[in-house]
């Protein structure tokens, strides 16, 4: 669903107005506003917490920002196949390289 709404809304609107339209949100006092912020606070945290699992190496802080500027579609790409590869162990999963300080 996520990539098919997204293709719609730069087919019909164009890439250039989702910053606009963000920014617009963003400052508005409303429930647009209110999504914005708390969603902007989830792509800051998921970016975040993906350099910090691998001790902001650069190929870690690369991946937070792709988290960041590709939002929900990269971010549970990224955390789904990350469950594969630490073979589902909740702990490799959250802490990554942190695992054995």
């Amino acid at each position: 669903a996520t990539p098919f709404s997204t293709y719609q809304a730069i087919t019909s609107e164009g890439l250039d107005m989702a910053g606009d339209r963000f920014l617009a949100d963003l400052t508005s006092n409303g429930w647009h506003g209110q999504f914005s912020i708390d969603f902007m606070a989830h792509l800051l945290l998921i970016g975040g917490w993906v350099a910090w699992r691998q001790c902001f190496s650069l190929g870690a802080c690369i991946l937070g920002i792709l988290c960041l500027l590709g939002g929900g579609l990269f971010s549970f790409a990224y955390i789904i196949l990350l469950s594969f590869l630490v073979k589902n162990d909740p702990k490799q999963l959250l802490l990554g390289t942190r695992t054995n300080t």
